[in-house]
This record gives structure tokens, C-alpha cells and sequence, in this order.
């Protein structure tokens, strides 16, 4: 369907037509760093009313992406008899979430938008834009019901078919396994399609390049990515609603070079600002490790400096430890020492998995920071570079961090995490009177200068 950019607001042509004025939708995906005080401002809801309808969540703390919020809101009307996501169960008699095959049928049952009721004279940009909402309504319905179908769904066991003399019960269970993944392969398409349908509605989306935009289009129906977890899928989503970013490719790799060694990965393209990003996670993960995942790297990417994001060619998320790690723990006394991230003069960034949980994404954010700062001195600094490096810190006279203190190279990427993390702010006075010298070195570096 052709949507109509800058659209007047859908109030008007709703009162032109008569109708009510829709209440805010019944839930919301959080955006990255949003708490419950920004959702309420860009959703029209009371601050109090989602605390009453949120209890689990912390009302001033950054929610993680994708976070579903309640609004407690009706559904609009989308030009069909109302139809609430969460009485689904209702139409079979009971209130757990029904099966694929049950899902799928309700689907099919909800109204297509139409505009069959608007009076006949009303300007067609009107009724463009009331079909416009009702098709949004009607996406967001899809997207619930099947999400939920999707995460709740559980495949027939041959013990379901024990009463049947045994040939007869292979025989069963064979054909309704068979039909269970065919309904888990159509409620993935038809989730694919509606999120096809709401990305397509963002504005960013209009300024990717055809390319681009099929990039998008083709990850969303890849299984690639329909196979990352629900949470995970919902995240990039919002995200890319938000049009921060934008998954535009996806492929599977053989024996990627990863630096704990060769595994199978999947790679998809994170483009930022037009420009992508190649992000490859471990096809296999180590169940007994934990990985930052897709939305998370993703994210870091986006709180990245352009210039910074520019140095990057590449960023893994190995399937294993860094190889390294003995090196480095003797070489800096630390005889736990666990690498988190590493990177070097070939731009590419490597990402560790943990044991016991991951880093926040704040951490995340400023390893990436820190990493850049390996990339620009192993590509801008010879031997000169580094002895006025050294001579910098000597008249500053003072560590950035505790890690800096490793060697030359930690005190760079550290200072230059700070350095640009601070640039433009109101705290780049007081970090340039602390560390003058280096500071004046990467301003000509930068071109801050």
C-alpha cells in the first residue's frame, strides 16, 4: 500500500468523517535509553497511568529496547468489528494462548482496512490516510498474535498419540509435526509481513537507498534472523521503528576467521546513517557462555561518532575466548584477566563471550569507544607519533584510568574513549584543563582542532 508522508494529523480527517478519535495504541515497544516518563511524552499516556499499568518496571530507569509496555488503552477501530489481541484464546474457549494453527485462523478472521464506511465526498487524502491507520491497527494486531503464538508454541510429542496401535501413532505424529512447522513457517511470514508493513511506514526507511530498502525487505522474511530469540527480534524492531538503525542484509558464513578460531556465523549488515556495518555472530553459540546479542551491537554502533564508526571494517562476536587471554593477563599481572573486546589496525572488532551474564550496554557503548582507539593509533601512529604520545602523558602528569596505566597504547584508547565522549559537551572544558597535551594531539588527529 502507497502511504502518504507528512500526512495532516489523523485527527482532522476523522472529524471530517464523523468518527471518533482513536486512543493511544494498547502496548509499545520501548526505544533504546527510553524510561517510563519518555514513552508517556511520545505515547500522549499519563507518566501515573503507566507506572499503575507497569508494576515490574522501573519508572525512571532506561527500559532495554523492545521492552512491550502496557497502556492499557482499547484497540482502535479499523474499519471492522473490534478485536482485542489478548482475548485471542476466547474464541476457543479458554484463556491460554491458542495453538499456531488456531492463531493463524484468527488472523485470517481479522477484518481486512477498509474505508467502505467513510462518507463517499470525503477527500481522498482523508480516506488515504484513515486506511493508513486502520492498516497500522491491523499490522500491530498481527504482530501480537503471532509473536505470542510464536514464543508460547509447543510441537506435538508422540505420547500425544498412545492410545493408537504403533504404526498408527508414527504415522500421526508424523503428519502433525509436519503440519506444525508448516504453521510455524506462516505465522513467521505472516509476523515477517507485518513488520514488512510498519517498517515500511517509518521515515528513515524512505531515505535508504532501493538497495537498501530490500535489504530490510529480505531480513525480515530470512530465517536467519527469524531464528534469533523473540526479546532479540523485538529489540532490532523497535529500534528500527525508531529508525536508528536498519538490519539490511543477512547470509550464512562457513568457518568465519573469527579470532578464537574458524566456527559458522551468521552475518547481517547494520546500516547507520546510510552506511553499513558487517556484524557476525556464532551460528552455534556456546549454551554454557553468554553472547551480546545483534540489537546490542547494533546499538553500540549507533552511539558511536561517525568518525569513529568510519574506522570500523567489521565487528565479531566470537564464539569462543580470546586465545590471548594467558598472554595478557602475565604481560599486565592480572592472572584473571578475561578480554572483553580487542581490536587492531585492520578494523575489525572483536567481542568476547562471558561467563555468569553480560556487560551492560553502557559498557558495551565505551568498549567499542575504547577499541576505536586501538584501530586509530595502530593506523595513524608510527614511532614519532607515539614518543610525543609519551611525551603528552609525562606533562599531563596524570592517568585517564587505572587500565590506562597497562601501557602506552591502553593510556590512547582510554583517553581517546574520553576525548570522544566528551567533545561538544559541557564537561570538555574541565577534561581538557586535566589532560591539555593529549587532548591537543587528537584534536589534530580528529580535525577537532
Amino acid at each position: 500500500m502507497t502511504r502518504i508522508a507528512a500526512a495532516l494529523p489523523l485527527a482532522e480527517p476523522l472529524a471530517r468523517a464523523g468518527l471518533d478519535i482513536p486512543p493511544a495504541a494498547a502496548t509499545t515497544l520501548s526505544k533504546h535509553g527510553e524510561s517510563l516518563a519518555d514513552i508517556a511524552l511520545r505515547t500522549g499516556t499519563s507518566e501515573s497511568a503507566l507506572r499503575t499499568a507497569n508494576p515490574a518496571l522501573t519508572p525512571f530507569d532506561a527500559l532495554p529496547a523492545g521492552t512491550r509496555v502496557s497502556t492499557h488503552v482499547p484497540t482502535p477501530d479499523t474499519g471492522g468489528p473490534a478485536f482485542d489481541p489478548g482475548d485471542i484464546a476466547d474464541l476457543f474457549g479458554r484463556r491460554e494462548t491458542p495453538s499456531p494453527r488456531e492463531t493463524l485462523e484468527a488472523i485470517e478472521d481479522l477484518p481486512e482496512p477498509n474505508v467502505r464506511d467513510l462518507p463517499p465526498q470525503l477527500p481522498d487524502t482523508d480516506k488515504q490516510q484513515i486506511l493508513e491507520h486502520r492498516q497500522a491497527t491491523h499490522d500491530a494486531q498481527v504482530v501480537e498474535m503471532a509473536e505470542a503464538a510464536l514464543a508460547d508454541a509447543e510441537p506435538p510429542q508422540l505420547s500425544d498419540y498412545a492410545s493408537l496401535p504403533p504404526a498408527t501413532a508414527q504415522a500421526e505424529y508424523a503428519m502433525a509435526m509436519a503440519q506444525y512447522h508448516a504453521d510455524i513457517a506462516a505465522l513467521q511470514e505472516a509476523l515477517a509481513d507485518s513488520r514488512q508493513q510498519q517498517v515500511e511506514a517509518t521515515p528513515g526507511f524512505q531515505d535508504l537507498t532501493p538497495e537498501q530498502q530490500q535489504g530490510v525487505r529480505d531480513v525480515l522474511h530470512d530465517p536467519a534472523f527469524q531464528a534469533l530469540p523473540l526479546d532479540q527480534q523485538q529489540a532490532i524492531m523497535a529500534s528500527m521503528l525508531a529508525g536508528e538503525y536498519y538490519v539490511t542484509d543477512v547470509s550464512a558464513v562457513e568457518n568465519h576467521g573469527f579470532n578464537s578460531g574458524e566456527a559458522d556465523a551468521v552475518r547481517f549488515g547494520v546500516t547507520i546513517d546510510g552506511e553499513t556495518t558487517p556484524v557476525y555472530l556464532p551460528a552455534e553459540p556456546d549454551p554454557a557462555l553468554d553472547y551480546h546479542g545483534l540489537d546490542e551491537v547494533a546499538n553500540g554502533l549507533v552511539a558511536l561518532d561517525p568518525q569513529s564508526r568510519e574506522r570500523i571494517e567489521r565487528v565479531d562476536v566470537n564464539a569462543q575466548a580470546n586465545p590471548a587471554d594467558a598472554y595478557w593477563a602475565e604481560q599486565y599481572d592480572m592472572p584473571d584477566f578475561r578480554s572483553y573486546m580487542t581490536a587492531g589496525k585492520e578494523g575489525i572488532v572483536s567481542i568476547y563471550p562471558s561467563e555468569g551474564g553480560t556487560p551492560g550496554q553502557d559498557s558495551l557503548d565505551g568498549g567499542l569507544s575504547h577499541e576505536v582507539g586501538h584501530i586509530v593509533s595502530g593506523q595513524d601512529m608510527g614511532d614519532a607519533e607515539w614518543a610525543a604520545w609519551e611525551t603528552a602523558m609525562d606533562a599531563d602528569g596524570q592517568s585517564v584510568s587505572d587500565y590506562a596505566d597497562a601501557s602506552h597504547g591502553e593510556d590512547f584508547a582510554e583517553t581517546y574513549k574520553l576525548y570522544m565522549s566528551v567533545i561538544g559537551t559541557p564537561e570538555e572544558a574541565a577534561a581538557r584543563e586535566q589532560f591539555p597535551e593529549r587532548f591537543a594531539i587528537l584534536d589534530e588527529m580528529t580535525g577537532n582542532g
